[in-house]
C-alpha cells in the first residue's frame, strides 16, 4: 500500500515489488490523444491499455476514452485483523485474477469544470481455497464476481498548479453505481466527495483544509473484496500508515500548514546528458499537519478497534519538491496508540 509497509513490515521483500514498462504515445493521431500501454510483472502481473481523446470528433468540449485491464496475483489479502492486512500465498497458481473493459465519455463545461461518465465491465475471480480454508465472505460465498458499473465524475479544479498547489481549490464528486442489470453477485451504490481548500498567507505561507467522505447510499453487506475505507491509495490517516480501516462510509479531515523554505534553481550543466533537466527547479517546504478520520464498519469488525472509532493523526513533515512534479515528503507523525513514528511518501510523475 505504501513504501513504509514494505520496507519495514514486509522486509524489503523482493516478491513484493512490480517491474515492467509504461509507455505514453502523445499526440498519437495529431489530436492531442493518447495512448497507454503497461506491462508490469513482479507482485502483480498486469496488462493495461488506454486510450484517452479530449475531442469527439469537431466538437473540442467532448472527448472519450476506452480501457482494457488484466491482472493477476500469486497472493491475496483476504481479511483484516488488529488493523492489519491478511496474506496469503501460494507460489504454485494464481489466487486472484482481475479483467475489466470500459468506455467512457467526458464533457469539459470550460476551463475548470468537466463531467465524466465512465461504463466498465469487471470479472473478478478467486481460488476456491480463499473462501474455503480463509474467509467465505471474500466474494459473499462465491468464486467469480462479474458486474457491471457506472460512473458519473464531476470535477472543479481552480488550484494554480497540480502537483504542489498553494492556492486555490478542488471539488470532486463521485457517484457510482456496481452491479447493473445482468449479474447479482456485487451490489453497491456509493458517494464519494473529495475537497480541497489551498489559502496563500503572504509570500511563504499557504493553510489547506481538506475533506473526504466515502458514502455507501446501499446499506447492504458486500464482499471483504469490495469493503475497504481508509489506508488505500491516498485515503488515510497520517500516522496510520501501517493499518488499514475498512468499512461502509469513511470520514476525513486535514489541515496543512506549509511554509516556503527555499525556492532556487540547479543547473547540472554537463552533468546532466539530457539537456530537458539540466536546469532543475527545487522548493523546499516546512509543514505541520492535524487529520482526523472515523470508518463506520457494520461488518467484519470484531478485532479491529480502528473502526467506529475517531482516529486523530498529527505531526510535522518536509517536503522536497523538484522538476515542478516530483514530491518527495518526510513526515515525523503520531497516533492515538502514542506511536511516533517518520515516513517516507512520494508522487513522482516520472
Amino acid at each position: 500500500r505504501n513504501f513504509n509497509v514494505w520496507w519495514v513490515e514486509n522486509e524489503r521483500d523482493w516478491r513484493r515489488v512490480n517491474y515492467g514498462l509504461n509507455t505514453i504515445h502523445s499526440n498519437l493521431t495529431g489530436r492531442a490523444d493518447r495512448l497507454r500501454l503497461l506491462l508490469q510483472s513482479g507482485y502483480t502481473q498486469k496488462l493495461e491499455i488506454e486510450y484517452k481523446a479530449p475531442y469527439l470528433f469537431d466538437n473540442i468540449n467532448w472527448g472519450y476514452s476506452f480501457n482494457v485491464l488484466y491482472t493477476r496475483n500469486k497472493e491475496v489479502n483476504y481479511s483484516t485483523v488488529e488493523n492489519e492486512q491478511q496474506f496469503e500465498r501460494d507460489s504454485s497458481i494464481y489466487l486472484l485474477k482481475r479483467r475489466r473493459v470500459g468506455a467512457g465519455l467526458t464533457y469539459r463545461a470550460n476551463l475548470y469544470m468537466q463531467h465524466g461518465l465512465d461504463i466498465e465491465y469487471h470479472q473478478n475471480e478467486v481460488r476456491p481455497q480463499v473462501r474455503e480454508n480463509l474467509n467465505p465472505d471474500f466474494f459473499l460465498g462465491t468464486d467469480l464476481q462479474r458486474y457491471l458499473s457506472v460512473e458519473y465524475n464531476f470535477k472543479w479544479d481552480k488550484r494554480d498548479e497540480r502537483p504542489y498547489p498553494m492556492e486555490g481549490h478542488l471539488f470532486h464528486a463521485q457517484l457510482r453505481k456496481e452491479g447493473v442489470g445482468i449479474w447479482k453477485t456485487h451490489n453497491a451504490l456509493d458517494l464519494k466527495i473529495d475537497f480541497r481548500y489551498f489559502l496563500r498567507v503572504g509570500k511563504k505561507f499557504s493553510i489547506s483544509p481538506s475533506m473526504y467522505i466515502q458514502q455507501s447510499l446501499i446499506q447492504r453487506k458486500k464482499g471483504f473484496y469490495n469493503y475497504k475505507a481508509l489506508g488505500y491509495n491516498n485515503h488515510y490517516v497520517r500516522g496510520y500508515e501501517y493499518y488499514v480501516v475498512d468499512g461502509m462510509d469513511a470520514y476525513l479531515g486535514r489541515f496543512d500548514l506549509r511554509y516556503e523554505f527555499l525556492n532556487k534553481v540547479i543547473n547540472w550543466g554537463g552533468w546532466m546528458p539530457f539537456e530537458t533537466f539540466r536546469l532543475m527547479p527545487v522548493r523546499f517546504y516546512l509543514s505541520t499537519y492535524l487529520d482526523l478520520g472515523y470508518v463506520r464498519s457494520p461488518w467484519y469488525s470484531e478485532g479491529n478497534d480502528f473502526t467506529n472509532s475517531w482516529l486523530p493523526g498529527y505531526g510535522l513533515g518536509m517536503n522536497f519538491r523538484f522538476y515542478y512534479d516530483k514530491i518527495i515528503r518526510l513526515e515525523y507523525s503520531r497516533n492515538k496508540l502514542g506511536e511516533t513514528r517518520l515516513y517516507l511518501h512520494w508522487d513522482a510523475l516520472f
